[in-house]
């Protein structure tokens, strides 16, 4: 297999927010895990990090697909107080990639309808999470596994 030449996660993040601009989404990127997402039927509840700590997380992410090779997706998945959230994923391996139709290099998505999230925590947050163990909804697996 080729080497690939990814771009930096900086350029990346370049090339998220021009496609957000072209597509009317926010520009201003909020990164997060999938695991501090929550989507019930047409509703996106979200319980943000700290935005630095979530931007190393993410660049780390991005770096280690990056290194893999199997290509590496940022998504906007929703917004929230005129914030794209954003999250990163890569396939764990070349059959997955070529399942997800993951090219070798960067793949950048926007969700639509780009729904408007909801900032939970405490308990709302808690019996979110257990809805969602209970009652998995498909998009992260669809785009997150």
């Amino acid at each position: 297999m080729n080497k690939t030449d990814y771009p930096t996660f900086e350029e990346a993040v370049e090339q998220l927010r021009g496609l957000a601009i072209r597509q009317g989404a926010p520009e201003t990127l909020l990164f997060l895990e999938p695991s501090d997402i929550v989507l019930r039927g047409q509703r996106a509840y979200v319980h943000p990090q700290s935005a630095q700590r979530a931007w190393l997380k993410a660049e780390r992410s991005y770096k280690r697909a990056s290194e893999r090779q199997f290509g590496v997706l940022l998504l906007g998945l929703c917004q929230l107080r005129g914030a794209l959230c954003v999250c990163t994923a890569s396939p764990a391996d070349s059959e997955d990639a070529s399942s997800r139709l993951y090219p070798n290099g960067l793949k950048l998505s926007i969700r639509e309808p780009l729904l408007e999230a909801l900032h939970t925590a405490g308990l709302r947050w808690w019996l979110l999470k257990l809805q969602e163990q209970l009652w998995p909804t498909p998009w992260k697996e669809e785009f997150l596994s």
